[in-house]
């Protein structure tokens, strides 16, 4: 869910079709340098990008397919991805609802949250 409000942010600030490419760009990269530091950590480092929210989500699987974490670890990864995510989307819904009419041209994330509901 966090991920998908992230893409709806994306998709919101640009204005026309042309300019998606420019806003999903960071996003692509962003769950790329995700995915690579999850599948490429090890040792303590593995262990807390498992309870930081979005890494959890490659970096905790990993643990558990291992056998390298407690019962209890992926419930606190859970809760900490979940309180997380309602941040997140918050945050997206706020800058959805203020880029989605704009018309001017593409806004910045700065921008959306700038502009007056």
């Amino acid at each position: 869910m966090a991920l998908a409000s992230l893409w709806a942010v994306a998709g919101s600030l640009a204005t026309r079709s042309e300019d998606i490419q420019s806003t999903a760009t960071p996003l692509s990269l962003l769950i790329m340098l995700v995915l690579f530091t999850g599948i490429f950590l090890s040792g303590t480092a593995r262990v807390v990008a498992s309870y930081v929210p979005v890494l959890s989500i490659v970096a905790m699987p990993a643990r558990l397919a291992e056998g390298t974490a407690s019962w209890w670890e992926p419930l606190v990864a859970l809760t900490l991805m979940a309180t997380a995510t309602y941040g997140i989307v918050v945050i997206a819904e706020k800058i959805y609802r203020r880029s989605l009419m704009q018309t001017q041209g593409r806004l910045t994330i700065r921008q959306a949250l700038k502009v007056e509901d």
